[in-house]
This record gives structure tokens, C-alpha cells and sequence, in this order.
């Protein structure tokens, strides 16, 4: 028997990214090797042809995909009960070695079937009679499926009864949400500042033009009609760029805001489950230390550094309400860029005294002393730190 490889591949990484697990962890060992055993005879027949060989690496291609979309889905299956059944990290290691490779298994007759009428499609086509042995091989290695140490004690303590989801894991799960967020509202204000900047650009220079253009001259719709209908290619571009910066100015100022409001509903939500985690600590930790007549050295450290992370997540929030400040300052003067615009279009004299008022202003719309909500990493290190302190007070316990 001669062996042709058809797939090689690291499972581990397409495991991750079909997931979406939180704290347990795809094994870095997991891999998946394929390979098709023939005859001595067929060999040599297909060897320069590869007719078979091809056929068969479209289907491993394919197997491949649903393998890992299956892995994930059982290693999902392994972290919620692992959280729901209160399981031991142990369980987890032995739930995927039982599991995981009976997943892999299934798809081996599949290929096998697969593998055999690809065969007598491709005898059909060379008129070839004789009876050849075809095999799918399968080598598999499933690897150790994790648990993330730091959240390990949290979950354990808390995994019943409602306490670890509502911990230091969900806990973790916001943070990711409120940093991608804050990065997200970071970008947007400068989209918007730049809108604002070339918007007022373009009015100026309009406005230039336009004083040019009404020395000497009793300004009014006439004149403004007139002005307007004269305008060069290049001031035209001028007034183009007005009309579609307002635009852009607007909707990124829309979204903006939206970003502020989600912020504020995610941060509010990380109060909620640090409160959640207080509630646990305080029925559970505290419980079972008083029961024990122990009193622990950890413990002060680890209710300051929820203290600590309690407040600097209230100062994100407050934060946040001082940004949706600075929008509505942005929006009275959006309001004023529309009206004159408005009066700009329908030739009205009136705009350039309303454009030119908005440009002396000054500030642009969220430039000056708005919160750079990109820069939330230090609210991690306190998560960290509160997960680090949890396993501490409990590894006391023991």
C-alpha cells in the first residue's frame, strides 16, 4: 500500500475562530491528518494523473470546515456546563478527550464513502476493471482543552447558583464590548472634527468669494442670484464641498452619539455584574470564611480593588455624559450650518452672515477636552487584579 497525504492542519486555530468562548481555552495540539491509502498498482496509475487524489482534497477541504464548526460547538457546550453544573477544571480536560474525538471519528466512513466512488467514477472514465483497495486514514490529536487560570477560582466558587457567568467572567465579556466600543467613538470624533474642518473650509472659502464679489454692490436676492449663478468651476467646487460636508459632518455626529449611548449602556451593565460579583463575595466567600471562624489576609485586598474598579467605571460613566455634552454643543451649531446652508440654496442674502458667525465660534465639535475613551485598558489591569485576588482568597480556604 502506497499513502498519498491529502490534508495536514493545525484544527486549533479554526476552532477559536468559530467559537465564542470565554474563558476555556482550544487546545494548541489539535490537529487533523488525512491521508489516502492505495494499491502498489493504482498508484503508479494515478500518481502523475492525480484525478483521485484532487477529488479527494476538495472533500477533506470541506470536512475540515464542518470538523472544526462541530469542535466548537462541543467546546461551547463544555464551558456552559462547566459554569451551569459547577464542574471542576478537571471535568473539562476529560469531557474533551471523551467527546472531541468521537466528533472526529464520524467523519472518517463519510470520507471513506466519499473516497470510494470518486474511484469507481474515475475506473469509468479509463475503462479499468480491476479491483483496487482504497483507504481514508484518519490521524487526530485532540489536544487538552483549558480553562483560563485567572477567572479558574471564580468560577468554581461561583459556577452554581447564578454566581460565576454573573462574575469576573461577564465582567470580562463587557470590558471587551466597552473597549471596542470606546476605540470605535475615539476614531469617530476626529471623522467628525475633520467633517467640521473641511465643512468650514469650503464656507470660507465661499464667504471670501462672496465679499469679493458684493463690493460696491447693494446686496440682497438679486445680487445673491446673481452671485450664485457666476460662480467659477473652482467655486463651485466650493459650494459642492459645502453641501456635502454638512452631510458628512451630520451623519458622523449621528454616529457619534450612538456610540456614546451604547458606551453608556455597556459601562452601566459592567456596574451591574460588579455589583453581581459583590453579592457573590459577600453570600459565599464571606460566608464560608465566617463559618470557618477564619479571618483572611486577601480579602481586604480584594474588596479594595472592586472598590477601585467600581469607581473608575462610575468615572467612565461620568465621562461619557460629559461627551454627550459636547455633542449637544455640536448639534446647536449643525442646526446653524443647516439653516444657512438652507438660505445658501434658496439664494437667500442671509447665509454668509450665518456661515461666517459658526466659523468665528472657534472650537470644532468634540476636538477640545473630550475624554479619549480608546484609552480604557486601565479599567483591564483592575479586572485582572480583582480575578487575581478571587483565586487568592479561595486558594486560602483550601
Amino acid at each position: 500500500m502506497k499513502t498519498i497525504p491529502l490534508l495536514t492542519n493545525d484544527l486549533s486555530s479554526a476552532v477559536r475562530s468559530a467559537s465564542k468562548l470565554q474563558i476555556v481555552l482550544p487546545p494548541k495540539s489539535l490537529t487533523f491528518d488525512v491521508s489516502l491509502q492505495v494499491d502498489d498498482d493504482l498508484f503508479e496509475k494515478i500518481k502523475l494523473d492525480g484525478f483521485l487524489a484532487d477529488k479527494m482534497f476538495g472533500e477533506v477541504s470541506k470536512i475540515y470546515k464542518v470538523a472544526a464548526s462541530h469542535l466548537a460547538k462541543e467546546a461551547e457546550r463544555i464551558e456552559k456546563e462547566f459554569f451551569a453544573k459547577d464542574k471542576t477544571r478537571a471535568w473539562v480536560i476529560s469531557e474533551w478527550e471523551k467527546t472531541a474525538p468521537a466528533i472526529l471519528e464520524k467523519f472518517e466512513p463519510i470520507l471513506q464513502k466519499k473516497a470510494e466512488g470518486h474511484l469507481k467514477t474515475w475506473q469509468k472514465v479509463q475503462g479499468d476493471s480491476n479491483k483496487y483497495v482504497v483507504r481514508c486514514v484518519f490521524k487526530v490529536a485532540v489536544g487538552t482543552l483549558g480553562v483560563a487560570a485567572a477567572t479558574l477560582g471564580t468560577v468554581v466558587a461561583f459556577g452554581s447558583g447564578g454566581g460565576g457567568v454573573g462574575g469576573v467572567v461577564a465582567i470580562y465579556g463587557l470590558y471587551k464590548a466597552v473597549l471596542a466600543l470606546g476605540k470605535e467613538i475615539n476614531r469617530q470624533r476626529k471623522d467628525v472634527d475633520q467633517a467640521e474642518a473641511a465643512l468650514q473650509k469650503y464656507a470660507a472659502g465661499l464667504i471670501k468669494t462672496y465679499k469679493d464679489a458684493s463690493k460696491k454692490k447693494v446686496v440682497g436676492r438679486e445680487f445673491a442670484t446673481e452671485f450664485l449663478n457666476s460662480l467659477s468651476p473652482a467655486e463651485i467646487k466650493n459650494l459642492n464641498g459645502l453641501n456635502t460636508n454638512f452631510d458628512s459632518f451630520k451623519g458622523k455626529l449621528d454616529r457619534v452619539e450612538k456610540g456614546l449611548s451604547n458606551l453608556s449602556t455597556k459601562l452601566n451593565e459592567l456596574i451591574d455584574a460588579q455589583e453581581d460579583l459583590q453579592k457573590d463575595v459577600d453570600r459565599k466567600i464571606k460566608k464560608q470564611l465566617a463559618q470557618r471562624d477564619y479571618k483572611s489576609k486577601r480579602l481586604p485586598k480584594l474588596e479594595a480593588k472592586m472598590s477601585k474598579l467600581h469607581t473608575q467605571t462610575a468615572r467612565k460613566i461620568a465621562e461619557v455624559s460629559q461627551g454627550i455634552g459636547k455633542v449637544d454643543g455640536a448639534r446647536k451649531r449643525e442646526k446653524g450650518y443647516r439653516t444657512a446652508i438652507k438660505e445658501l440654496n434658496n439664494k437667500k442674502p442671509g447665509w454668509a452672515g450665518k456661515v461666517e458667525k459658526l466659523i468665528i465660534l472657534g472650537d470644532l465639535a468634540l476636538g477640545a477636552a473630550f475624554t479619549d475613551f480608546s484609552k480604557l485598558d486601565q479599567l483591564l489591569v483592575f479586572i485582572n487584579a480583582v480575578g487575581v485576588e478571587v483565586d487568592g482568597v479561595l486558594a486560602e480556604q483550601i
